[in-house]
């Protein structure tokens, strides 16, 4: 079991013709999971993470000479895990649903809740 924060600097790149904006800000959250071992070298885990996110940018539309921010306020996601431990070397996929709160205000003001996917390959060592 384990759980911890986080912290960091978030950039995104939106684009909602006429919109484009370039998002940038920090984002600080929490996660936790759990793995365990099973039928010898074989590790499975869940995990997840919510972050507050402060990545916001400004644009000017010269459609209609208007302008907005935009930016997440949040994200989060879960994942499933499943590697195989060697001595001291884990080796583990993972894969699972992302989601996050997005918001724009000003011009075409509104917000969502859009969903995708996370997966990733990794391979670490403990000395």
């Amino acid at each position: 079991h384990y759980i911890g924060i986080q912290g960091g600097w978030d950039n995104n790149h939106a684009s909602t013709p006429p919109f484009a904006s370039d998002e940038n800000g920090g984002i600080a959250g929490i996660y936790g999971g759990v793995n365990f071992q099973h039928a010898g070298n074989w590790v499975f885990g869940l995990d997840a993470s919510i972050n507050w996110d402060w990545a916001r940018a400004t644009s000017t539309s010269p459609d209609c000479f208007c302008s907005f921010e935009a930016g997440p306020h949040w994200k989060g996601f879960v994942r499933g895990r499943l590697g195989l431990a060697l001595d001291r070397i884990l080796i583990y996929g993972t894969g699972g649903a992302a989601v996050m709160g997005y918001q724009v205000t000003g011009a075409g003001a509104g917000s969502a809740t859009p969903w995708g996917w996370t997966a990733g390959l990794t391979c670490r060592s403990s000395t």
